[in-house]
């Protein structure tokens, strides 16, 4: 249900000074995946800008917001208890690590190449090309062929 401009409630987040006030809000509205409107101690509150990253906000999600200078910002989601962790990307010093505590798929037009917390691999596609200059070893407990 569509609230009206003047349930819209703003923070007194000190609008003279310099310094900003952070609350945790849960979303109400959004647009396009963007919050338009969070609710703070039972008051819907407009949100002024949207910075929270890559991933698109729904209803009912938790969200940081901090109010600077009469603006209101979401600036991170915070993840529901019932959803993995998200993947995190290091460098060790040789090599980039891409880890992950779920599944993690990787799918270009109808190849796709599964990834499994429990070691399993499942590699799907037309054609698959195995090709080295030195040896190609094949090891498993069991081989099929065919």
């Amino acid at each position: 249900m569509e609230k009206s401009a003047k349930n819209i409630v703003q923070l007194n987040a000190q609008p003279e000074s310099d310094h900003s006030v952070s609350f945790l809000a849960e979303v109400t509205r959004v647009n396009s995946g963007v919050a338009v409107e969070v609710s703070y101690q039972r008051q819907a509150i407009k949100v002024d800008y949207c910075v929270h990253g890559n991933r698109e906000l729904k209803e009912g999600d938790l969200v940081l917001v901090q109010k600077v200078s009469q603006q209101t910002i979401v600036t991170h989601r915070l993840p529901n208890r019932d959803e993995p962790a998200e993947p995190q990307l290091t460098f060790d010093g040789e090599q980039w690590v891409l880890c992950s505590q779920s599944a993690m798929k990787l799918k270009v037009g109808r190849s796709v190449l599964t990834i499994q917390p429990s070691g399993d691999i499942a590699i799907e596609g037309r054609d698959l090309l195995s090709e080295a200059t030195g040896t190609n070893r094949l090891l498993g407990t069991r081989i099929e062929l065919n």
